[in-house]
């Protein structure tokens, strides 16, 4: 899925020594934020650690409305070892509900059912390119003030009444996986419209530093370098620039790719169906 631009885009960084996270994950952050119609687009290694970045900004204690450990998240009990764990790692309850079996996505009326004194969050999962019936997931987050955390690393330019997925919540999350729609051959995306919960996310990707965020907390002590100011506690799940170069060319792809699995999907919907009646 992928040609001679992403490698020649990557070889050039190769060629320049600039190999670590720089402009060029900078231009795909924006490319990714511009399709998706979001504010901001905090590129890490991997799908897994952009929802690793997802659980931890949201349980971070800078936030006056954050998630605290026990609180508990509804997530489909189908879905891939990394929307559940990361929500462990951060000292959150995961609680398995049932999917719709048309869609194999979350059944919002056993997220209801499920809600209990400990309920924060809600975290739905775009499965296989299927979107979530996020008209009555967002109602329900809403009625009761419960955040809203999209995985839609499966599911890229999937929409739900319009509007792509993984723009409905407080925060969503991409993988750039091999075998994903588009691919850096890893690499993840965490996205909102939330400037606070972007910075935040840009701090705890590089080690709690800020020297990637928009607003800077000044640094009190003149003998310290700016670039080193660590605000927060924080990770190393910065991508390179080998697969920022890769991203640059695959967003362009996306929307051919998109059509050409629909077409599989109904060839193979097509060959299949003698077998169902």
């Amino acid at each position: 899925s992928y040609g001679a631009e992403e490698v020649n885009e990557a070889i050039d960084s190769l060629l320049s020594t600039r190999i670590t996270m720089g402009e060029k994950v900078r231009r795909f952050e924006a490319l990714w934020a511009e399709y998706l119609g979001v504010g901001n687009a905090v590129m890490v290694n991997s799908g897994s650690s952009a929802n690793l970045i997802a659980a931890a900004a949201l349980s971070n204690p800078t936030l006056p409305r954050r998630l605290e450990p026990g609180d508990e998240v509804i997530v489909p009990a189908v879905a891939w070892s990394t929307t559940y764990f990361p929500l462990v790692n951060v000292g959150l309850v995961p609680v398995l509900v049932d999917v719709d079996l048309d869609t194999f996505t979350l059944d919002p009326a056993a997220a209801e059912q499920a809600l209990g004194a400990r309920t924060r969050a809600l975290m739905p999962v775009h499965l296989l390119g299927n979107p979530c019936d996020m008209g009555r997931l967002a109602d329900l987050a809403r009625r009761r003030d419960l955040l809203l955390i999209e995985d839609a690393c499966e599911a890229h330019g999937a929409e739900f009444g319009g509007r792509k997925v993984g723009t409905f919540g407080e925060v969503g999350t991409f993988s750039f996986y091999f075998s994903h729609h588009i691919s850096t051959i890893e690499g993840g995306m965490v996205v909102t419209s939330d400037d606070r919960l972007a910075d935040l996310a840009r701090v705890l990707r590089a080690h709690g530093w800020q020297r990637d965020v928009r607003a800077k907390i000044p640094v009190a002590n003149p003998l310290i370098d700016e670039r080193y100011h660590f605000v927060n506690l924080g990770y190393n799940l910065r991508p390179t620039e080998l697969q920022g170069a890769f991203g640059l060319h695959q967003v362009g792809k996306l929307e051919r790719f998109i059509q050409i699995r629909r077409e599989n999907a109904e060839y193979w919907n097509s060959a299949l169906r003698k077998y169902a009646e």
